[in-house]
């Protein structure tokens, strides 16, 4: 036994370290580097990544066994060749996706054109080079006994310094561990509806105002499905992206790099106009969010959401594991991987809730909430709608024009689907939805925005993510047709609006205090670097990008 593990202590050094930084030190990383993308504690992600580091170790151990073996020479150089080799797919994958990932694309369900990364192809192939040649030179140099027994140490110290890094990671991220309360959204009441009021938000991600209203009028099929509502072309987002728009919408606060994104939008939900509002007016909150950024036990205001923790257990033991490896899996793959093999990992987001949805074997009331279009449509059609006493507020985040692009107008999956693509999905959801609150005769009793959390922009436009749609009908308000307000507006403008439509007032008669001229403040930043946000102004239409200009205010996380 002692002149086995003499010859054999490098192999499981390098194999454990292996399965270590890929099946354990990233999945974690990541996830406390992205804790707002995840619908689950970091308890699921350690108990989801363990097993499978523990399966994928076992496996590795075995396989080096088996060859050392078959390798009956007693000097065992095949074995220690695998040994090295071993070694250079460890040594060359750590410096990969610790080192070389500063230009990785983003994850945020686009295609990605990997065309665009020859420069990293030519950077990972001369890494891969020198690393063999190295071991070569090194091998004929010292002896292919003493280089096993070298890389072994590096094996450990590689080891060392991850385990060193993920340990500073997690005491530095309260906020991914420590959360009261960790919301999922389930579809309990989508299709309940008052007799007396109701107030909806229905939310088309990434809708650009101009774009939405250009795919409207090319069909026929939508030209009436607006007509009592009013257009209110020049609205101005604060962000361009989701995570802290919505807090915005919501709450009526301003995201500026206060706080870590988590715990600056769970204190702005606890003291959320909107709905402090909604419930002093009687009304029931169902908000459908696949992202609620609410960590707190004050989330259980909101009707339709559990509690993770609570429900942890069942949720686990639910989880299609299969999926949610392989969605780990790619994610690795894309990290790890030579530049020019990362096209293989075929990833395109992080989603991780494919994991959870593809099982469907928990024991829960309700289905969790998912913001497809085709999905919300499924749910909406799946139940009648019940009419009810109390009062109800939904907020409805639908994926609308975000990438990825799935389905054409009718929900049929297509080749190479575009934004415009993903617009007339938008559009039909929107009708479809439209259509079953007057069948169902909640229509004219019902308070209706649709709106963006921001736009898009456009390759053959000037258009930019700070103008999105914005429609508004009021309770028990007709027109003939579309009416257009060009007042010029803002997020930081909704909870006087909320107030109005409370107290009654019609669509045209809101925003009657905001001038005709004013000016509005928008933060740039991109999703890969959300710590500097700078601060535009413009005096002019929302949609005209290039008059924006900087105020010389940069919001930094500290």
């Amino acid at each position: 036994m002692k002149k086995y593990l003499n010859e054999t202590w490098s192999m499981y050094v390098l194999v454990f370290a292996f399965c270590f930084m890929l099946f354990l030190y990233e999945p974690l990383t990541m996830y406390l580097g992205n804790i707002s993308d995840f619908w689950f504690g970091i308890s699921t992600m350690f108990k989801m990544s363990f097993l499978l580091f523990l399966i994928v170790f076992i496996m590795m151990v075995i396989g080096f066994n088996i060859v050392f073996l078959i390798n009956k020479k007693k000097d065992k150089k095949f074995y220690k060749t695998c040994t090295m080799i071993m070694f250079i797919v460890f040594f060359c994958s750590y410096i990969q996706g610790n080192y070389l990932v500063g230009n990785l694309p983003l994850l945020d369900g686009s295609e990605i054109i990997w065309s665009n990364y020859k420069v990293d192809w030519l950077i990972s192939l001369v890494l891969w080079i020198v690393a063999i040649g190295l071991v070569i030179f090194l091998v004929k140099k010292l002896t292919l006994n003493k280089m096993v027994k070298y890389v072994g140490f590096v094996g450990l110290a590689i080891f060392l310094m991850l385990s060193v890094s993920l340990s500073t990671s997690i005491l530095t991220s309260k906020e991914g561990i420590e959360k009261d309360f960790i919301p999922l959204t389930t579809n309990k009441d989508i299709n309940k509806y008052s007799s007396d009021k109701n107030f909806v938000i229905l939310l088309l991600d990434c809708v650009n105002s101009t774009s939405f209203m250009n795919q409207l009028k090319k069909d026929a099929n939508f030209k009436d499905m607006l007509n009592d509502f009013t257009y209110y072309p020049d609205m101005m987002s604060y962000h361009g992206y989701t995570d802290e728009s919505i807090p915005l919408i919501l709450t009526g606060k301003i995201y500026r790099n206060d706080a870590p994104i988590v715990e600056w939008s769970t204190n702005a939900y606890k003291e959320s106009y909107l709905f402090d509002l909604m419930e002093k007016n009687g009304y029931e909150l169902d908000i459908y969010d696949t992202n609620l950024l609410y960590s707190d036990k004050s989330a259980k205001r909101i009707n339709n959401l559990i509690d993770y923790e609570k429900n942890e257990k069942l949720i686990y033991n639910s989880i299609n594991k299969i999926s949610f490896w392989k969605q780990e899996i790619k994610y690795i793959l894309f990290r790890y991987l030579p530049s020019y093999l990362k096209r293989f990992s075929s990833i395109s987001s992080m989603s991780y809730r494919i994991g959870l949805m593809v099982g469907k074997s928990y024991r829960l009331d309700n289905d969790f909430f998912e913001s497809q279009n085709e999905d919300v449509l499924s749910v909406l059609k799946k139940n009648k709608i019940s009419i009810v006493d109390n009062r109800v507020f939904k907020f409805i985040h639908t994926n609308g024009a975000h990438e990825p692009y799935t389905t054409n107008k009718n929900f049929e999956p297509i080749d190479n689907p575009t934004y415009y693509d993903a617009i007339d999905s938008s559009l039909s959801l929107t009708k479809i939805y439209l259509e079953m609150l007057k069948e169902n005769n909640v229509y004219d009793n019902t308070v209706i925005i649709i709106m963006a959390d921001h736009g898009f922009r456009t390759e053959e436009s000037h258009n930019g993510k700070q103008n999105p749609i914005f429609l508004v009908k009021g309770i028990n308000e007709t027109h003939k047709g579309m009416k257009t307000s060009n007042k010029p507006l803002s997020f930081v403008d909704l909870d006087g609006m909320y107030e109005d439509l409370i107290l009654g007032k019609n669509s045209s008669e809101l925003f009657s205090t905001i001038p005709d001229k004013r000016v509005r403040q928008y933060l740039s930043y991109s999703f890969q670097h959300k710590e500097k946000m700078i601060e535009y102004e413009t005096k002019d239409k929302a949609w005209e990008t290039e008059k924006m200009y900087k105020t010389g205010k940069v919001y930094r996380k500290s």
